[in-house]
Protein backbone atom coordinates (compact mmCIF):
# COMPACT_ATOMS: atom_id res chain seq x y z
CA UNK A 1 0.00 0.00 0.00
CA UNK A 2 1.43 3.41 -0.97
CA UNK A 3 1.34 6.41 1.35
CA UNK A 4 -1.52 8.15 -0.49
CA UNK A 5 -3.76 5.10 -0.27
CA UNK A 6 -2.85 4.74 3.40
CA UNK A 7 -3.96 8.33 3.95
CA UNK A 8 -7.30 7.69 2.25
CA UNK A 9 -7.94 4.53 4.28
CA UNK A 10 -7.09 6.24 7.58
CA UNK A 11 -9.17 9.30 6.72
CA UNK A 12 -12.21 7.13 5.95
CA UNK A 13 -11.77 5.31 9.26
CA UNK A 14 -11.50 8.58 11.20
CA UNK A 15 -14.57 9.99 9.46
CA UNK A 16 -16.49 6.80 10.28
CA UNK A 17 -15.50 7.13 13.96
CA UNK A 18 -16.58 10.79 13.97
CA UNK A 19 -19.95 10.18 12.31
CA UNK A 20 -22.99 10.78 14.55
CA UNK A 21 -26.75 10.35 14.31
CA UNK A 22 -29.38 13.09 14.50
CA UNK A 23 -28.99 13.56 18.24
CA UNK A 24 -25.19 13.50 18.25
CA UNK A 25 -24.55 9.89 19.26
CA UNK A 26 -21.61 8.16 17.51
CA UNK A 27 -22.74 5.73 14.84
CA UNK A 28 -19.87 3.48 15.93
CA UNK A 29 -19.81 3.36 19.76
CA UNK A 30 -16.49 4.12 21.40
CA UNK A 31 -16.26 0.57 22.78
CA UNK A 32 -16.31 -0.79 19.21
CA UNK A 33 -13.76 1.65 17.82
CA UNK A 34 -10.22 0.36 17.42
CA UNK A 35 -6.83 2.10 17.18
CA UNK A 36 -5.38 2.79 13.75
CA UNK A 37 -1.80 1.63 13.22
CA UNK A 38 0.27 3.14 10.40
CA UNK A 39 3.58 1.32 10.05
CA UNK A 40 6.51 2.21 7.84
CA UNK A 41 10.21 3.11 7.87
CA UNK A 42 11.32 6.51 9.16
CA UNK A 43 11.06 9.41 6.74
CA UNK A 44 8.22 8.21 4.47
CA UNK A 45 5.77 10.85 5.73
CA UNK A 46 3.69 9.08 8.40
CA UNK A 47 3.52 12.09 10.70
CA UNK A 48 2.77 14.47 7.82
CA UNK A 49 -0.08 12.20 6.70
CA UNK A 50 -1.64 12.29 10.16
CA UNK A 51 -1.26 16.07 10.31
CA UNK A 52 -3.05 16.41 6.95
CA UNK A 53 -5.85 14.08 8.05
CA UNK A 54 -6.31 15.98 11.32
CA UNK A 55 -6.52 19.27 9.44
CA UNK A 56 -8.94 17.95 6.82
CA UNK A 57 -11.17 16.33 9.46
CA UNK A 58 -10.95 19.40 11.73
CA UNK A 59 -9.72 17.44 14.74
CA UNK A 60 -6.84 17.90 17.14
CA UNK A 61 -3.66 15.86 16.78
CA UNK A 62 -1.33 14.99 19.64
CA UNK A 63 1.96 13.71 18.18
CA UNK A 64 4.39 11.73 20.29
CA UNK A 65 7.44 9.87 19.02
CA UNK A 66 8.05 6.50 20.68
CA UNK A 67 11.58 5.25 20.58
CA UNK A 68 13.93 3.57 23.00
CA UNK A 69 11.86 3.73 26.16
CA UNK A 70 9.14 1.61 24.59
CA UNK A 71 9.42 -1.04 21.89
CA UNK A 72 12.69 -1.48 20.05
CA UNK A 73 10.76 -3.21 17.26
CA UNK A 74 9.00 0.08 16.57
CA UNK A 75 10.60 3.12 14.98
CA UNK A 76 14.08 3.76 16.38
CA UNK A 77 16.80 6.32 16.26
CA UNK A 78 19.69 5.93 13.82
CA UNK A 79 22.76 4.14 15.15
CA UNK A 80 26.07 5.72 14.17
CA UNK A 81 28.34 2.89 13.06
CA UNK A 82 30.77 4.52 10.65
CA UNK A 83 31.66 8.12 10.28
CA UNK A 84 32.51 9.92 7.09
CA UNK A 85 31.91 13.40 8.45
CA UNK A 86 34.44 15.73 6.94
CA UNK A 87 35.72 13.05 4.54
CA UNK A 88 37.52 15.06 1.87
CA UNK A 89 36.43 12.80 -1.01
CA UNK A 90 32.77 13.10 0.00
CA UNK A 91 33.03 16.86 0.38
CA UNK A 92 34.73 17.20 -2.99
CA UNK A 93 31.94 15.32 -4.77
CA UNK A 94 29.20 17.47 -3.23
CA UNK A 95 31.18 20.66 -3.83
CA UNK A 96 32.08 19.75 -7.42
CA UNK A 97 28.43 19.18 -8.34
CA UNK A 98 27.29 22.35 -6.52
CA UNK A 99 25.15 20.38 -4.10
CA UNK A 100 26.67 21.57 -0.84
CA UNK A 101 29.79 23.49 -0.01
CA UNK A 102 32.18 22.09 2.63
CA UNK A 103 30.94 24.68 5.10
CA UNK A 104 27.30 23.75 4.44
CA UNK A 105 28.09 20.06 4.89
CA UNK A 106 29.81 20.68 8.21
CA UNK A 107 26.94 22.88 9.33
CA UNK A 108 24.36 20.22 8.49
CA UNK A 109 26.49 17.60 10.19
CA UNK A 110 26.57 19.72 13.34
CA UNK A 111 22.80 20.17 13.33
CA UNK A 112 22.09 16.46 12.78
CA UNK A 113 24.51 15.38 15.49
CA UNK A 114 23.06 17.86 17.99
CA UNK A 115 19.53 16.71 17.13
CA UNK A 116 20.54 13.07 17.63
CA UNK A 117 22.12 13.78 21.00
CA UNK A 118 19.19 15.90 22.16
CA UNK A 119 16.66 13.23 21.17
CA UNK A 120 18.60 10.46 22.92
CA UNK A 121 18.86 12.59 26.06
CA UNK A 122 15.11 13.24 26.08
CA UNK A 123 14.39 9.55 25.60
CA UNK A 124 16.83 8.67 28.38
CA UNK A 125 15.18 11.01 30.88
CA UNK A 126 11.75 9.73 29.83
CA UNK A 127 12.86 6.12 30.31
CA UNK A 128 14.26 7.01 33.73
CA UNK A 129 11.00 8.63 34.83
CA UNK A 130 8.85 5.79 33.46
CA UNK A 131 11.00 3.20 35.17
CA UNK A 132 10.99 4.85 38.56
CA UNK A 133 7.45 6.21 38.70
CA UNK A 134 5.45 3.62 36.74
CA UNK A 135 7.20 0.28 36.36
CA UNK A 136 9.23 -0.05 39.56
CA UNK A 137 6.35 0.67 41.99
CA UNK A 138 4.17 -1.96 40.30
CA UNK A 139 6.99 -4.52 40.29
CA UNK A 140 7.76 -3.91 43.97
CA UNK A 141 4.11 -4.28 44.93
CA UNK A 142 3.85 -7.52 42.95
CA UNK A 143 7.07 -8.78 44.55
CA UNK A 144 5.53 -8.14 47.98
CA UNK A 145 2.43 -10.14 47.07
CA UNK A 146 4.59 -13.02 45.87
CA UNK A 147 6.54 -12.96 49.14
CA UNK A 148 3.29 -13.12 51.10
CA UNK A 149 2.05 -15.98 48.94
CA UNK A 150 5.29 -17.92 49.40
CA UNK A 151 5.15 -17.39 53.17
CA UNK A 152 1.54 -18.53 53.30
CA UNK A 153 2.31 -21.64 51.22
CA UNK A 154 5.24 -22.52 53.46
CA UNK A 155 3.12 -22.05 56.56
CA UNK A 156 0.21 -24.13 55.30
CA UNK A 157 1.85 -26.81 53.17
CA UNK A 158 5.44 -26.77 54.34
CA UNK A 159 6.73 -26.91 50.76
CA UNK A 160 6.79 -23.58 48.95
CA UNK A 161 9.76 -24.04 46.61
CA UNK A 162 7.87 -23.15 43.38
CA UNK A 163 6.46 -20.01 44.98
CA UNK A 164 9.89 -19.03 46.32
CA UNK A 165 11.49 -19.66 42.92
CA UNK A 166 8.98 -17.37 41.19
CA UNK A 167 9.50 -14.71 43.84
CA UNK A 168 13.26 -14.88 43.31
CA UNK A 169 12.86 -14.50 39.53
CA UNK A 170 10.82 -11.34 40.00
CA UNK A 171 13.15 -10.04 42.71
CA UNK A 172 16.18 -10.57 40.46
CA UNK A 173 14.72 -8.35 37.74
CA UNK A 174 13.48 -5.79 40.27
CA UNK A 175 17.00 -5.47 41.67
CA UNK A 176 18.40 -5.40 38.14
CA UNK A 177 15.99 -2.63 37.15
CA UNK A 178 16.90 -0.54 40.20
CA UNK A 179 20.61 -0.87 39.38
CA UNK A 180 20.03 -0.16 35.68
CA UNK A 181 17.99 2.97 36.45
CA UNK A 182 20.74 4.23 38.76
CA UNK A 183 23.31 3.61 36.02
CA UNK A 184 21.14 5.42 33.46
CA UNK A 185 20.80 8.42 35.76
CA UNK A 186 24.57 8.52 36.20
CA UNK A 187 25.34 8.58 32.47
CA UNK A 188 22.64 11.20 31.85
CA UNK A 189 24.08 13.45 34.55
CA UNK A 190 27.65 13.11 33.25
CA UNK A 191 29.25 15.41 30.69
CA UNK A 192 28.52 14.17 27.17
CA UNK A 193 31.55 15.72 25.52
CA UNK A 194 33.01 18.92 24.12
CA UNK A 195 32.10 18.59 20.42
CA UNK A 196 28.88 17.64 18.62
CA UNK A 197 30.44 14.40 17.40
CA UNK A 198 31.79 13.49 20.85
CA UNK A 199 28.37 14.13 22.39
CA UNK A 200 26.63 11.98 19.76
CA UNK A 201 29.11 9.16 20.29
CA UNK A 202 28.60 9.38 24.05
CA UNK A 203 24.84 9.13 23.53
CA UNK A 204 25.34 6.10 21.31
CA UNK A 205 27.97 4.33 23.41
CA UNK A 206 26.84 5.18 26.95
CA UNK A 207 23.22 6.36 27.09
CA UNK A 208 21.66 3.89 24.65
CA UNK A 209 23.22 0.80 26.31
CA UNK A 210 22.05 2.07 29.71
CA UNK A 211 18.52 2.50 28.34
CA UNK A 212 18.63 -0.98 26.80
CA UNK A 213 19.62 -2.46 30.16
CA UNK A 214 16.59 -0.83 31.78
CA UNK A 215 14.33 -2.06 29.02
CA UNK A 216 15.64 -5.60 29.33
CA UNK A 217 14.58 -5.86 32.97
CA UNK A 218 11.32 -4.00 32.33
CA UNK A 219 10.39 -6.34 29.49
CA UNK A 220 11.16 -9.37 31.68
CA UNK A 221 9.00 -7.99 34.49
CA UNK A 222 6.16 -7.38 32.05
CA UNK A 223 6.13 -11.12 31.32
CA UNK A 224 6.21 -11.98 35.04
CA UNK A 225 3.81 -9.48 36.61
CA UNK A 226 0.02 -9.70 36.47
CA UNK A 227 -1.47 -8.18 33.32
CA UNK A 228 -4.01 -6.05 35.17
CA UNK A 229 -1.22 -4.45 37.22
CA UNK A 230 1.10 -3.53 34.37
CA UNK A 231 1.06 0.27 33.85
CA UNK A 232 2.07 0.38 30.17
CA UNK A 233 0.60 -1.08 26.96
CA UNK A 234 1.80 -4.65 26.43
CA UNK A 235 3.20 -6.16 23.23
CA UNK A 236 -0.14 -7.87 22.63
CA UNK A 237 -2.08 -4.62 23.02
CA UNK A 238 0.26 -2.72 20.72
CA UNK A 239 -0.04 -5.38 18.02
CA UNK A 240 -3.72 -6.21 18.70
CA UNK A 241 -2.92 -9.82 19.47
CA UNK A 242 -5.60 -11.91 21.25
Amino acid sequence: MDIQRAKEEIKRAVQAYLATDDIGRPLIPAVRQRPILLMGPPGVGKTQIMEQIAQECDIALVAYTITHHTRQSAVGLPFIRQRHYGDKDVMDVFDRHNVLSPREMLSRQEILLESYTHTIAIEGHTALKLGRTRILPVALAYQTRLADAASAAASLAGDAEPEKAYFLRVRGHVRGLIAALDALEAVLDARFGDTALAKAEYARDRVLPAMNACRGHADALECLCANHDWPLPSYAELLWLP
